[in-house]
């Protein structure tokens, strides 16, 4: 009796399966990353972003983010968020307006600045506080670092009977400080959008623009609160402006303002000791909710707390004012808790909210998220690599840089979708350039062989993934 064994199937003759193509998108998982981060920050891939360029040093890399509730109505007509991305804990990331503002409609061009200091400051839960970014005597700072990219989101949580308005989302191209522009100048822009209010988030997206904004930096340790170093240093996307004025001029408060329709003696509560009045000017009144102009004749003794000014003849109604000289305030004491504006850099973001419905509570989630990279003596303990991909990262830069006017031209397709499309408009203007490159590489070739090799290389630099249009909303 033979004794056969049953026989095996040879382990290399087993037929396998095709694995699926991967989509390549012709970057380094670096550069892939940060493109994520700038076109998609709240997706958990984002996580661990860092800038793809020199200085690559190992670095700590998180995501602080912050999420509030903003009220429009039935006080206030109109509500604003202005997004002033910042590396530490303490420093405002977004001023929003509030329902004591009582704003009727949207401010003009110095009104902005004038009324920061009533807006509702927002800080996100960073690891370090502003002082932590100033330089020691003899030394350098504990912490420096860099914003990888920074995202912002206003979404109606109020009911679907009163849903209806309009947002007007704006991201300057320069990172001007959007606080120093009229409002009504936003829509002028191609990187402005128009929108309807529903239950969809609308969406503020900025990374890097310049070696400015890309480098580490650090507050030398002599330098005051509001300096351009010292801004940079907490505010890289501030273009080295505060959001507010500069001068330390006198702030005043009154609380309940009485109906002025003569000439006559009003004296004010001095918030501020800093700064003396001339003789003779205009204070500046918010007035439940609108601006005044109340020139003066006079001004009485300056040195004690309150302040006696003679009214030229006026008429302006009774409520709740803050009154204050002059029309750019940059000193604190008319709220409690109020924004020192010397503090907050510029906002290169805003979104302006118009609701339709006013007459009752109309209800506003606002996020905020950023992916940072820290260095220094504090940080060192939690740092992991980074890499540099110098191809990969001017081709993402450009991304970022068309991508607030491609989200403006196709408000409801997603960014990171409409980032794709960019992606592959940049690879293929760069095939030309391959082409070049190859031609002068390859002299011997023909002109086909060398278009071949060029065409080789654009197709595997295009992204491979499906440019169809997915609807507008962020991961929750």
């Amino acid at each position: 009796m033979l004794n056969i064994k049953p026989t095996q199937p040879n382990r290399r003759q087993r037929p396998r399966l095709p694995k699926p193509a991967k989509a390549s998108s012709g970057l380094s998982h670096c550069a892939q990353k940060y493109l994520t981060a700038i076109s998609d920050p709240w997706n958990p891939e984002a996580q661990g972003a860092c800038v793809p360029r020199h200085p690559s040093r190992p670095s700590q890399k998180i995501s602080p983010f912050a999420r509030v509730q903003m009220i429009i109505g039935p006080a206030a007509k109109v509500g604003y968020v202005l997004v002033t991305p910042s590396l530490a804990s303490n420093t405002p990331v977004m001023l929003l307006t509030n329902e004591a503002m009582a704003l009727q409609t949207f401010p003009t061009t110095s009104n902005v600045q004038a009324l920061v200091p009533f807006m509702t400051a927002v800080t996100c839960n960073g690891p370090y506080a502003a002082s932590s970014f100033a330089a020691s005597a003899g030394g350098g700072a504990n912490v420096a670092g860099r914003i990888v990219s920074a995202g912002a989101s206003v979404t109606y949580f109020g009911s679907v009977i009163n849903m209806g308005g309009t947002y007007t989302r704006f991201i300057s191209p320069n990172h001007d400080n959007l606080a120093a522009l009229p409002m009504d100048s936003y829509a002028k822009y191609d990187e402005a959008s128009i929108t309807r209010i529903d239950g969809d988030p609308e969406w503020l997206l900025a990374c890097g623009i310049d070696d400015t904004e890309l480098i580490y930096q650090s507050s030398p340790e002599t330098d005051a609160t509001g300096s351009a170093t010292y801004i940079n240093a907490i505010y890289p996307y501030s273009g080295s402006q505060n959001i507010s004025s500069t001068t330390p001029t006198p702030y005043f408060s009154y609380g309940t303002f009485p109906a002025l329709t003569s000439a006559t003696t009003l004296t004010l509560t001095r918030t501020t000791t800093v700064g003396t009045l001339p003789a003779t000017g205009s204070l500046y009144a918010l007035v439940s909710g609108t601006f005044y102009t109340i020139a003066y004749t006079a001004v009485g003794d300056q040195s004690g707390a309150s302040v006696a000014f003679t009214i030229a003849s006026t008429t302006i109604p009774a409520g709740t004012a803050y009154v204050g000289y002059p029309y750019h305030p940059s000193y604190v004491g008319v709220l409690a808790g109020a924004t020192n504006p010397l503090s907050v850099g510029g906002a290169p973001m805003a979104c302006l909210i118009t609701p339709a419905i006013t007459t009752t509570s109309n209800v506003f989630e606002v996020e905020y998220i950023q992916h940072v990279e820290y260095i220094g003596p504090t940080t060192s303990a939690l740092h992991t690599p980074t890499h540099s991909d110098s191809a990969g990262f001017e081709r993402v830069s450009t991304v970022g840089n068309r991508l607030p006017a491609a989200i403006a031209a196709e408000p409801n397709a997603h960014p990171s979708t409409l980032a794709r499309q960019l992606l592959g408009t940049v690879m293929a203007e760069a095939a030309p350039m391959v082409a070049n490159a190859v031609g002068r590489g390859l002299g011997g070739l023909g002109g086909a062989a060398v278009s071949a090799i060029a065409q080789a290389g654009a197709n595997y630099l295009m992204p491979a993934q499906s440019m169809a249009m997915v609807p507008y909303r962020p991961p929750r």
